[in-house]
């Protein structure tokens, strides 16, 4: 069979296919057709294969800087920002994120209120889009709801008719001596803290129990303290329950309650002093240490006044403290390097200040305590020489491994020398990889262990980061 003839088997089909064809010539012009055809599928094939739409790098990162406006000193904002791979940042204050994924982030602001006067949040820029190696700016801008001056009532009893009482009133510029009961008008909105003394009544003391005190007088609104005087009389007594906390058990305290006539009693665990002669009553405790742990204690009132024929109450909480280790920010406790031909990774359990060595390793681990108010913070110092990639990936691990209730007491933060933030905070039971954006040969950053709030606490931790070690990190003891 000829070419022609074969050609005319596929004309056969063609037909079939619903396409006629007649005479030879319409054979030849069929013939051309398919290698036209049969060509171009060559070309497009090759061309699907040797160049396919270039996927977006996942390595490009970008930059958010969130600014926020309006508030007074020491007040704090309330800001969310969430976006891409659960990217979820609470920030008090203006900041600068580094290392972001490209994507849209959400940035949301609740309002706040700070001494007596509330504060609406307006955001401008979200959700804002972040785009590779740019910088996105996104604005919260807090304003003052109301500034209206306040009142302060303040509410004086107990002392004899005729008797001036002895009451201060201070806060701002504000400082007001009453002796009788009285409304201050025209505050401005704030803190103000209202204090008693002692009265003498021709030989007859009369002591203060003040009630409300610091009061808040919020913008446009009111505020109220009640001061109580009441007759220290020398033929009655009274009692005082101490109640002490916070020891491991078998542990004793050490507790001391000083007080009129030369009283002088020390306490090692919770007790009712009785018989007590009315009057105000100090009450102080030292530290106490417990194999490598310090407590100190945290007295709710001192001094305390106890009344004729009742039972006043004070409690002595002691809390495990971190002594202070000497690192700061300006002077870190520990210093690596971490560049892909280190050694193996380890975990240091003392501080160094190495930073004229930095422990060249794949990975570090520390294992260290900190607490309010002694060593609220630990800091770490590091060189990181970057690849070939447009970022360093490291994962921070943050392990806490004392007990605590709802939110973590304690944040890990990365900031480069320029002091601005990379990704993401890492939180009690948190792991982060930040991509560390690759600018020049390396970078020098410093890792952060803070508190989240300025309440007393203490806390064992174990910080773990992955630099290099391209799986999962095997720490093993620093022996220097």
């Amino acid at each position: 069979m000829n070419s022609l003839q074969q050609i005319g088997t596929s004309t056969k089909a063609g037909t079939q296919a619903g396409t006629t064809w007649r005479g030879r010539g319409g054979r030849a012009r069929r013939l051309a057709s398919l290698v036209q055809a049969a060509v171009l599928a060559v070309a497009l094939a090759a061309c699907t294969t040797t160049q396919p739409p270039g996927p977006p790098d996942d390595d490009d990162q970008g930059t958010l800087v969130v600014l926020v406006n309006g508030l007074p000193t020491g007040a704090t904002g309330a800001v969310s920002v969430t976006g891409p791979g659960g990217f979820d940042e609470l920030l008090a204050a203006s900041d600068t994120i580094t290392g972001l994924a490209v994507g849209s982030y959400a940035v949301t602001a609740s309002d706040v209120s700070h001494a007596g006067v509330d504060y609406a949040a307006g955001v401008t820029g979200s959700p804002a889009n972040v785009t590779a190696n740019a910088v996105t700016t996104a604005t919260v801008t807090y304003t003052a709801v109301s500034q209206a001056p306040g009142d302060l009532s303040v509410t004086i009893t107990g002392l004899p008719g005729g008797v001036d009482a002895a009451v201060s009133v201070t806060g701002g510029t504000v400082n007001e001596q009453l002796t009788a009961s009285g409304t201050l008008e025209d505050l401005t909105p704030g803190v103000y803290e209202v204090t008693a003394a002692e009265v003498d009544d021709g030989g007859d003391i009369y002591a203060a129990t003040v009630t409300g005190s610091p009061a808040t007088v919020p913008a446009g609104g009111s505020a109220s303290v009640s001061v109580t005087y009441t007759f220290l009389d020398p033929a009655a007594f009274g009692s005082l329950a101490v109640t002490i906390d916070g020891l491991p058990g078998g542990t004793d305290a050490a507790v001391t309650v000083t007080g009129p006539g030369g009283f002088d009693v020390d306490l090692t665990s919770t007790g009712t002093l009785a018989n007590l002669t009315p009057g105000n009553y100090d009450v102080s405790a030292t530290d106490v240490t417990v194999g490598a742990l310090t407590y100190t204690a945290l007295i709710d009132t001192s001094p305390v006044l106890v009344l004729p024929d009742a039972t006043t109450s004070v409690s002595v909480s002691y809390v495990p403290v971190a002594e202070n280790d000497g690192d700061a920010q300006s002077n870190p406790g520990w210093s690596a390097l971490f560049r892909a031909t280190s050694g193996a990774p380890v975990e240091v359990t003392d501080v160094l200040f190495n930073a004229a060595s930095p422990l060249d390793v794949k990975g570090i681990k520390l294992s260290n305590e900190i607490g309010n108010p002694a060593d609220p913070g630990d800091w770490l110092a590091f060189e990181l020489v970057h690849g070939q990639a447009p970022t360093s990936p490291v994962t921070f691990g943050l392990e806490c491994l004392t007990d605590y209730d709802g939110t973590s007491p304690i944040r890990v933060e990365l900031r480069d020398d320029s002091g601005k933030k990379i990704g993401s905070t890492v939180t009690c039971g948190g792991e982060f990889t930040i991509a560390i954006p690759a600018t020049g040969g390396s970078g020098d950053y410093l890792v952060s262990v803070l508190p989240m709030f300025t309440d007393p606490y203490f806390m064992r931790y174990e910080l773990s980061i992955d630099a290099y070690c391209f799986q999962a990190c095997v720490f093993q003891p620093y022996e220097p």
